[in-house]
């Protein structure tokens, strides 16, 4: 095997590698430094691919996220609103052309995008919710300092000289006489209250829109700082103002209801007439035509309107 040597390693003057086997300490050190190097060129190597392999990644992932920006926002030519935006990613929602609603999403580091669309007719209303309460809240903290027993003490000296003047007896007088009764402390127990006030910030705006899917009316629970971005660019959705519209539209209804059944010669053009309503219809037009309020041609004419609505 040869002599053995204790080596100093490079870079590490104070460790030693025992070498079995060599007896040429120069040539230990060559061999050292040579894997060393390929060692350190090996790390070199894998870091420079990680570098590469990160900022590949990094490139198309700024790419994606550049490009399905610009297809759903057009560089800023549709107006957004900003959910939350990370490192290439983005959720926010913004109106098009046609002022309909999109909810989207954007993951450039996932290759993902998602996007919603509402219709801008399928839009009822939007309007505050919530608001800002305050919670009190209760802490307590606790503590225990334990407490002691102590037992009872007899004295030795008593008891022996006990036994030696009495006997048997004796020692159990000197027990009794010399003893300190055993005691208790009990723990002292602390329990601390405090109170605090916090605020509780439920605001929020409900969107309220009809789902084809569904089949009905939804309401969608969106950030309270969206108000204003949905009053400037559908003022028209606002709750106050869809209420007015609904409240003048069911109005106007009535009204033109009850003007069409006041009067006589009103002419259905709904294709369903039971028998009872058009021989109502017809009477009141024959008293108005025996009565002279209108002319042979007009009795002729609504007679015909009616007959074609049974």
């Amino acid at each position: 095997m040869g002599e053995e040597y204790y080596v100093d390693i490079i870079e590490k003057p104070n460790k030693h590698m025992y070498c079995p086997g060599f007896d040429d300490e120069v040539k230990i050190v060559e061999e050292i430094k040579k894997y060393k190097c390929a060692y350190d060129e090996k790390i070199r190597e894998i870091k420079e691919r990680e570098d590469n392999e990160r900022k590949l990644a990094e490139k198309e992932s700024r790419e994606y996220y550049a490009n399905c920006f610009a297809f759903h926002i057009g560089n800023d030519s549709n107006p957004y609103y900003v959910l939350n935006k990370g490192s290439y990613t983005i959720c926010a929602i913004y109106f098009n052309r046609n002022k309909d609603l999109n909810i989207l999403s954007i993951d450039g580091n996932e290759k993902n995008e998602i996007c919603a669309k509402i219709e801008y007719a399928k839009i009822h209303y939007f309007e505050k919710a919530g608001a800002i309460h305050y919670v009190s809240t209760i802490e307590g903290q606790y503590k225990n300092l334990g407490g002691q027993f102590t037992g009872a003490v007899f004295s030795k000296k008593a008891i022996a000289i006990g036994g030696l003047l009495f006997g048997t007896m004796g020692l159990a007088g000197g027990a009794l006489l010399s003893a300190k009764p055993s005691s208790m402390k009990f723990p002292d127990t602390e329990i601390n209250l405090s109170s605090d006030i916090q605020q509780v910030d439920d605001k929020n705006v409900i969107l309220n829109y009809y789902s084809d899917i569904k089949k009905q009316y939804l309401d969608m629970e969106l950030p309270a700082e969206i108000y204003n971005f949905l009053q400037t660019y559908i003022p028209d959705k606002k709750y106050e103002i869809v209420c007015e519209l609904e409240k003048h539209s069911a109005v106007n209804r009535a009204m033109n209801q009850k003007a069409s059944d006041l009067n006589p010669l009103k002419c259905d053009n709904s294709p369903k007439m039971s028998m009872g309503e058009f021989k109502e219809s017809v009477d009141k037009l024959k008293y108005m035509f025996d009565v002279g309020m209108i002319t042979e041609e007009v009795y002729e004419a609504k007679k015909m309107e009616l007959m074609q609505q049974i």
